[in-house]
């Protein structure tokens, strides 16, 4: 009995002391976290923690440019920011102003009505409230990036709010046409909920506004369920009958939902290039469905338009076929992607995401496969080719000073940090400045961390292409109007990617040929990537013959530890150079070329 009693006191005090918070300190009129250095720390980690950028931490503890030292007093900016506060039991208005270091007079300036009392479950605006980041938080960094209790919003341009944990709070851009009663059904969060977050008096919303959706992690079981409206929701791909050896042969019928924004039946404002994309995503998807035919599995398939009028992502979730669901491809857009990984985290169903971007959206969900690489490891690739291949040569890495390049960036930066020898060689500067770092021989390389098509064709309008500048950038630029052309003509332009599509190659030719006979009409990229990865994901789960290789794409899903679930981590960096090389060892064949084959 005494020991027992020891070891609850014992665990007490280690919660009392892990759980302290952060000291703060106030220097020149600006408030700082003091944060010691622990094992494993890292700029990036820091960053994620305290919601600050690794620039602002280097500007302010210049001696980091050397590394982390453990045990080392770093001086982490304070950046107050706006929180929508959900009161909890026993909580005050006192209590709210103490833990976010704000007054009571501000809290009352920005609820109207708080004075005469306040309710649980009511949501309190708190400007520049300072985050309290205890011990805890700092030991260990929360899968989403951030600490625990926070949730980050989708980006837009003006203020950036935080919000404290409902389940999960979106910020989302009102659509022409919508109204607070489609919203609510789009998002199965109730017209009551979402005037009570927002603090709206009334129905009305305008094109352009930006509104918080709160979005419930429910299972789908206990859930109220109304009827669907009869207007087209989902599409039935035919039952294919499949029979190969199983890894869970006691499974009869395999059930896969793909969820595609093809706008079949919806007034929705959309993107007619994202149409295209996801009805040849599709077609490459029943490609790879009639090579399984041979292989005799029972396959249902269940494809949803989700950007129907009509469609509503819970609904569609709680429909009786998903009770025995057992694989979803995730939707395109943040907000229904975070909708569906919550009910797939919820039901312990695998979810497999297939643009670059999903990753940044879906966290915290252990069963998420990501299948194509961040665009922040494919930065990740090219820092560590510049260290292989042009290990004398100075680098010079451009900021373009766009919020949404900040990761690329700052992914760049922290290959060259983590090995002190290669920190003297890399070279932070601007788009206006980056030309006074080249040298004169023209022996510089030169990274632009930006995937925005108007910035790189400002940073490309600044540089001597046909120099012997060396150049590192993304794939994409070789479609750019106005360059393009003369970087097809630089041999030392590089860049990573995931895909190697080449109508050229034997495989390629042999499944457009197959395609053009079911669809006449021509292969694209997209196409081969819904090839792919259907192939590789149905291979990996259900089957025990492995898929690595696809047409166009490698698999290699290594363990994401920042995020949870797993990422395709396979990409490569190639060069004009390379790929001319390649094209002379193979005759030049092209769509058309193959019509005649």
């Amino acid at each position: 009995m005494i020991k027992f009693f020891f070891l609850i006191n014992f665990v007490f005090l280690v919660h009392l002391f892990s759980s302290q918070t952060i000291e703060l300190e106030k220097i020149n009129g600006k408030n700082y976290y003091i944060h010691l250095v622990e094992k494993g720390n890292t700029l990036y980690q820091l960053k994620k923690i305290y919601g600050v950028n690794q620039k602002d931490i280097l500007d302010a503890n210049p001696n980091l440019h050397s590394g982390l030292i453990i045990g080392q007093r770093l001086l982490i900016p304070v950046n107050p920011t706006t929180i929508h506060h959900e009161i909890k039991p026993k909580e005050t208005l006192y209590s709210l102003a103490k833990k976010y270091k704000v007054s009571l007079k501000s809290i009352f300036k920005n609820n109207p009505g708080s004075k005469s009392g306040i309710e649980v479950g009511q949501i309190i605006v708190v400007k520049n409230a300072i985050i309290p980041i205890t011990k805890t938080d700092t030991q260990k960094l929360d899968t989403n990036g951030l600490i625990d209790g926070v949730v980050s919003t989708l980006e837009f341009k003006g203020e950036k709010s935080i919000f404290l944990k409902a389940d999960s709070i979106i910020e989302y851009i009102v659509q022409p046409g919508e109204t607070m009663y489609t919203i609510s059904r789009r998002y199965m969060c109730g017209i009551k909920p979402l005037k009570k977050i927002n603090n709206f008096t009334s129905n009305d919303l305008s094109m352009g506004q930006k509104i918080l959706i709160p979005i419930h992690v429910t299972n789908g079981n206990d859930s109220k369920i109304r009827d669907l409206d009869t207007a087209l929701i989902s599409i039935d791909i035919s039952t294919y009958s499949l029979d190969s050896v199983f890894l869970f042969p006691e499974k009869k019928k395999i059930k896969i939902a793909v969820f595609l924004p093809l706008y079949l039946d919806s007034n929705k404002r959309r993107s007619n290039s994202q149409v295209f994309s996801s009805i040849d995503f599709l077609m490459g998807l029943t490609m790879a469905l009639d090579d399984l035919k041979s292989d005799s599995v029972n396959l249902d398939l269940h494809v949803y338009d989700y950007m129907s009028d009509t469609a509503n992502i819970q609904q569609i979730l709680q429909m009786p076929v998903f009770d025995s669901m057992d694989l979803i491809f995730s939707p395109y857009h943040a907000g229904e992607a975070l909708l569906v990984s919550n009910w797939c985290v919820s039901n312990n169903i695998p979810l497999v995401t297939t643009i670059p971007m999903a990753s940044k959206w879906i966290y915290n969900n252990p069963l998420a496969y990501h299948g194509v690489i961040p665009y922040e490891f494919l930065f990740k690739k090219m820092a560590e080719d510049i260290i292989e291949k042009h290990p004398l040569k100075q680098v010079v890495l451009i900021n373009s000073g766009k919020k949404t390049d900040e990761l690329l960036f700052d992914t760049f930066r922290e290959v060259f940090y983590s090995d002190s020898s290669q920190n003297k060689k890399l070279i932070l500067t601007t788009l206006t400045e980056f030309k006074d770092y080249l040298t004169k021989d023209s022996t510089s390389v030169l990274v632009l961390a930006s995937n925005s098509g108007k910035i790189v064709d400002d940073f490309l309008s600044k540089i001597d292409i046909k120099s012997g500048i060396v150049l590192y950038g993304n794939k994409s630029w070789l479609r750019n109007k106005n360059f393009g052309t003369d970087l097809y003509l630089k041999p030392d332009f590089y860049y990573s990617d995931y895909n190697d599509f080449d109508y050229s190659k034997p495989e390629i030719i042999e499944f457009h040929q197959k395609y053009r006979n079911k669809y006449n009409r021509d292969l694209t990229k997209m196409t081969v990537s819904g090839y792919d990865i259907f192939n590789f994901f149905f291979n990996f789960f259900f089957l025990k013959e492995p898929y690595k290789r696809g047409l166009m794409m490698d698999f290699n899903m290594t363990p994401n530890d920042l995020r949870m679930g797993y990422i395709n981590m396979s990409c490569f960096v190639t060069s004009i150079k390379a790929e001319l090389l390649k094209k002379q060892k193979q005759e030049e064949i092209t769509p058309l070329d193959n019509e005649q084959n």
